[in-house]
């Protein structure tokens, strides 16, 4: 679960999901290989938005924060939810 949010959040930020310079099964042989994917932010993305991708990324479970510690404590979502509350829609 957390790579794939990590994945979506690359994504979104950067308009490319991890791993798209390969193509088809080659990306399942990485995925399944690596313990990190392969990506590329722009540059202005923030360090809070790293560090959080990076906690989605880490491959041992005991070391990623739970999912009630990011939505409390994790400066991306914290930012994220000022912004919202910000924003007229």
């Amino acid at each position: 679960m957390y790579r794939s949010l990590g994945c979506t959040v690359v994504e979104m930020l950067s308009g490319k999901p991890p791993w798209h310079k390969l193509e088809g099964a080659s990306v399942i042989y990485y995925i399944g290989k690596t313990n990190k994917p392969t990506y590329e932010l722009p540059d202005d993305v923030s360090s809070a938005s790293k560090a959080f991708i990076e906690c989605c990324f880490k491959h041992d479970p005991s070391s990623r924060p739970s999912a009630d510690d990011l939505l409390r404590d994790d400066p991306f979502i914290c930012d994220a939810s000022t912004l919202r509350d910000n924003v007229r829609l």
